[in-house]
């Protein structure tokens, strides 16, 4: 069932993904325009976005495997994505910079988003590898609820990045009227700001799957304990 849900779905993210993609690339001057009017140099930033549009499609793919191997209780892989992420975009800085400037950063964006499935790639085969199409018999047709209930699980998570992000696209805005490094400070601020966030999330991403697991065959205390346990941790 896992292979043929894959099968099922994963080429249809990749068509939605890729036109994201290329619409973003084709649109990344209006971006610009709007997100940062203040900026000095508007073509610089239109090429930065346009080399890292790909990264619509890399990272919905990455996170689509990151949670199918979670889901398989497989974490190596998922938690060595940033690891080449962060290769990729040294790698191209190092490599680049003095021919490229800053648009040797954005391809290393680009670079190591790439990397990041690859990442993750021989271990999603091997675990579900893509099932083969099959015909099969005609089935009685059912009332499809799984849509709507797709949609109640996502409608939270997607209500929760675009709030998240909201507020960075705000500071960017603000930002793009003041001095040049003002957006990298920014940046830097942020992340460190972020450092409490990023170690609860390291405890999420491996306590999501087991409580999910347990409540899934009943065992409501296993997932208490492990719950409570990890709150201790993180408190």
């Amino acid at each position: 069932p896992v292979r043929e849900l894959v099968a099922a779905t994963l080429p249809r993210l990749c068509v939605g993904l890729m036109a994201g993609a290329g619409l973003l690339m084709a649109g990344a001057p209006w971006v610009v325009g709007v997100l940062a009017p203040g900026l000095a140099d508007p073509a610089l930033a239109v090429d930065c976005t346009r080399l890292t549009a790909v990264t619509v499609l890399t990272f919905g793919i990455t996170g689509y495997f990151s949670a199918a191997l979670r889901a398989h209780r497989s974490f190596l892989p998922p938690a060595g994505v940033y690891v080449a992420y962060n290769i990729g975009i040294i790698g191209m800085t190092l490599a680049l910079h003095s021919l490229w400037g800053v648009r040797a950063a954005a391809a290393g964006v680009a670079v190591g988003s790439l990397l990041m499935i690859l990442t993750q790639l021989p271990t999603f085969l091997r675990l579900l590898p893509l099932a083969r199409p099959r015909l099969r018999r005609p089935r009685r047709r059912v009332p499809r609820t799984a849509p709507l209930l797709g949609m109640a699980v996502l409608a939270p998570v997607v209500l929760f990045v675009v709030s998240r992000q909201s507020q960075v696209l705000v500071e960017r805005f603000l930002a793009s009227t003041l001095p040049a490094g003002a957006i990298s400070h920014l940046n830097y601020a942020q992340k460190v700001a972020q450092m409490p966030m990023v170690l609860s999330l390291m405890i999420c991403t491996v306590t999501f799957p087991v409580v999910a697991r347990a409540m899934a065959d009943g065992n409501h205390m296993k997932a208490r304990q492990r719950v409570e346990r990890d709150l201790a941790l993180a408190g």
